[in-house]
């Protein structure tokens, strides 16, 4: 009996553990490389454009988005109905037009602070890059290459 616990624990173990983390995709270095007004905005075209070449680290034990280090940040990642996320989150039903965003259901990471009163960073999850609104501005982020 205690042969056949312990071959059921060893195989409950390495199932979880083959499951891995859902977030090791994203982990890494994310650098701006260009973004897109849409809707009501809250820089200027040249604050906009300071933000190109910025980089946002996204690593399991922190992460560093906008200038702002967060220690032990919380991943979330989900779905959401494309049409919804634009309109209810950001009043922009035209999102296609501004952003090419083509499918119906996008994957959305939230990146949140462990701190009380942290923020909160979404992330929209495209094949090869990331979008985010910072004061109703679309930043496109790509990974860059690990180093060797």
């Amino acid at each position: 009996m205690k042969i056949f616990k312990g071959v059921i624990g060893v195989i409950i173990i390495s199932t979880l553990s083959s499951c891995g983390d859902p977030c090791r995709k994203v982990y890494g270095h994310w650098k701006i490389y260009k973004y897109v007004g849409a809707g009501i905005v809250g820089l200027s075209n040249e604050e906009a454009q300071a933000f190109i070449g910025q980089e946002f680290i996204l690593h399991k034990e922190y992460a560093v988005l906008n200038g702002e280090k967060f220690e032990h940040p919380q991943y979330t990642l989900q779905e959401e109905q494309a049409d919804d996320y634009f309109y209810y989150g950001y009043r922009m039903p035209e999102y296609r037009k501004h952003l090419g965003i083509k499918e119906k259901v996008i994957k959305i990471l939230i990146v949140s602070s462990s701190q009380p009163g942290g923020s909160d960073y979404d992330f929209i999850l495209q094949e090869d890059e990331m979008i985010t609104g910072i004061d109703g501005v679309f930043f496109f982020l790509r990974k860059r290459p690990a180093r060797k």
